[in-house]
């Protein structure tokens, strides 16, 4: 469970970054499709533009969120139900986590200290476990999920 100094320290440095959200996503996606090209295949004809301003507001939300965590849990879920219809798997996630720190460090600098990249690991950690929860096979969330698209 993140501690209200970690939940405080993701939202001040995501409002930081909202003015160039673009070219946070941007270098996201460059250093994820680097470290694990396997990822890369499940963007095949996607509009990257388009992709990052969805990866930025999906970002926004469980930021948003994060002090709520029972309430957007669903939500979640099904971002995990979806992305495993994607192709997503185990891997890739910590992939993600990596590509999501480094973009952050690039782009916040030394405002991204040592305790603020602890409190964007630890809030990934329960974000991506809640997700990859939802991503089982015939787990209610999965069901809703293919119930609603």
């Amino acid at each position: 469970m993140l501690t209200d100094r970690q939940i405080a320290l993701v939202e001040e440095s995501f409002r930081s970054i909202a003015p160039i959200a673009d070219e946070v996503a941007r270098r996201f996606y460059v250093r994820l499709f680097q470290i694990d090209p396997s990822a890369s295949v499940l963007f095949a004809g996607t509009f990257m533009t388009l992709q990052r301003r969805k990866l930025m507001a999906a970002l926004g939300a469980i930021v948003s969120g994060l002090r709520f965590m029972d309430e957007i849990r669903p939500m979640l879920e099904s971002f995990g139900a979806r992305h495993a219809e994607y192709g997503v798997i185990g891997p890739h996630y910590d992939s993600v986590r990596t590509a999501l720190l480094a973009a952050l460090r690039a782009t916040l600098g030394d405002t991204f200290d040592v305790e603020t990249e602890a409190a964007w690991d630890a809030a990934y950690t329960e974000v991506a476990a809640i997700m990859q929860a939802g991503a089982v096979p015939g787990t209610p969330a999965t069901l809703e999920t293919l119930r609603d698209t």
